[in-house]
């Protein structure tokens, strides 16, 4: 787990969190560009309230050391309503400190619905 006071570096890190269910979820980091461009944080895999906690505070992170972060959410199982609202907040985080939040999504179009029916508004990008 990433401490607020860690810094991400220029090698990729990669979490897998299993739940006692086991619903694996897997977090990774990678910079992008110069390393100082920005990072993309990539979520696979089943996506629940489990992992909410892991993925708030590794792409508030990013968020705090790069200016531009890409959100991928690729290769999803699933993906409960925590985390589309969690994708919310931290787009509202980065819109309100200044930052670039990108979200990226390689999502069937059943997902991307059901998100459009929360009622959040959440800007996704097709990959």
């Amino acid at each position: 787990m990433i401490e607020s006071n860690q810094h991400i570096d220029s090698q990729t890190e990669v979490d897998t969190l299993e739940t006692p269910s086991d619903h694996i979820a897997r977090i990774s980091l990678e910079p992008f560009g110069n390393q100082e461009d920005g990072v993309t944080v990539y979520l696979e895999g089943v996506l629940t309230l489990d992992h909410v906690t892991d993925i708030h505070q590794k792409t508030e992170l990013a968020l705090s050391q790069f200016a531009h972060v890409r959100l991928v959410l690729r290769a999803v199982e699933a993906i409960d309503l925590s985390v589309v609202q969690l994708l919310y907040h931290l787009q509202t985080l980065a819109d309100e400190g200044g930052n670039s939040l990108e979200l990226i999504h390689e999502l069937p179009v059943s997902m991307t619905a059901l998100i459009d029916k929360s009622g959040l508004k959440i800007k996704l990008t097709v990959e």
